[in-house]
């Protein structure tokens, strides 16, 4: 089986780690009863982020602390979301009449990967194609930037390469599509000293050809067509202990009026402790200016979107109502100036 987080460490946590987890977790309680991915109450902690800081060190690390939370529904703390878990794990089931057919084993390793009970499941979720669907169909111009802490994204654009040929069960491709694929991995790195950013990618020489001003890195990325594959600085990120300030940059101008970048993360945060996922930055010129996570939280559902997973495995449309609704808010902003 291809692997969908290749390069990762699928190992168990340690002993130790778990103790430690089992530790603070003395007086955990589920707050609240139904799942949301807000923060309900300003000293609260997911398990997610409890069990980050105790087990992720390396990019690898992220592999073992999936492969533990795989199983979250099935521990006593998770029992009550298990059944939720079930009807949404499901929803992902690969299509059993699809199974039947002489597809190639690798193009289904392309689109599907193979759980404990030995049934396969969607790779990624068909709100996802449904969105390329839509912004082809209506002859967008755009870019998808894969932008990624992991190293999924040859995987991801293998699969979005077996969906335009048509080889996706459930959803098809318009005819005559062209989405350029670029086969090259671009990475955004951080640094405390300037350049803050370098952007550059593995088939050219680091120091020669890293684009280093925000204001360039926005306009490379808003010339970009297609799909592309950005690696962030995740080591960066981890040293920083997570902070909104380290973590992946988000470049926005309202007076751009030729390019909208959207970012969808599921690693969102707006919480006390200053995490977060995303670290929003004005762009005035050639300088960007990094704004607080108060005025950050103004520009959601204009030039980011905190994912809902749930959502998107139960609304196939999910991904484009958001970016209509993204594109409506930016109109209003930008007719008021």
């Amino acid at each position: 089986m291809h692997e969908p987080y290749a390069g990762e460490v699928f190992k168990d946590i340690t002993s130790e780690e778990l103790s430690k987890f089992r530790t603070l977790t003395t007086c955990w309680c589920c707050l609240p009863e139904s799942p949301c991915i807000e923060q309900p109450k300003n000293d609260s902690i997911s398990v997610y982020k409890m069990l980050e800081r105790l087990v992720v060190h390396t990019p690898a690390d992220r592999g073992r602390l999936r492969k533990y939370l795989g199983d979250f529904t099935q521990t006593p703390e998770g029992l009550p979301f298990r059944k939720l878990y079930t009807q949404h794990l499901e929803l992902l089931r690969w299509p059993t009449v699809h199974l039947c057919t002489a597809e190639p084993n690798d193009l289904l390793e392309k689109l599907a990967v193979v759980g404990k009970d030995g049934r396969r499941y969607h790779y990624l979720m068909p709100a996802f194609y449904r969105l390329l669907s839509w912004l082809l169909v209506n002859g967008r111009e755009f870019a998808v930037l894969i932008r990624t802490y992991g190293r999924e994204g040859p995987h991801i654009t293998e699969a979005v390469e077996a969906f335009l040929k048509g080889k996706h069960p459930t959803e098809r491709p318009p005819s005559s599509t062209n989405l350029p694929i670029d086969p090259i991995v671009w990475r955004l790195k951080r640094e405390e000293a300037e350049p803050n950013f370098s952007l550059y990618n593995d088939s050219t020489d680091f120091r020669e050809s890293a684009i280093t001003e925000p204001r360039r890195i926005y306009q490379t990325w808003s010339s970009w067509s297609g799909l592309v594959t950005v690696v962030d600085d995740f080591v960066y990120w981890q040293s920083h202990q997570y902070s909104y300030s380290a973590a992946k940059p988000v470049w926005f101008d309202p007076d751009d009026r030729n390019a909208h970048h959207i970012l969808f993360d599921d690693n969102i945060r707006f919480d006390d402790d200053g995490t977060n996922g995303i670290d929003l930055l004005h762009l005035n010129g050639s300088k960007s200016q990094r704004i607080t996570q108060t005025e950050a939280i103004n520009w959601e559902g204009v030039y980011f979107v905190q994912a809902d997973l749930l959502k998107i495995i139960r609304d196939p449309e999910y991904f484009i109502k958001n970016v209509v609704l993204c594109e409506e808010h930016l109109h209003v902003i930008q007719e008021k100036k």
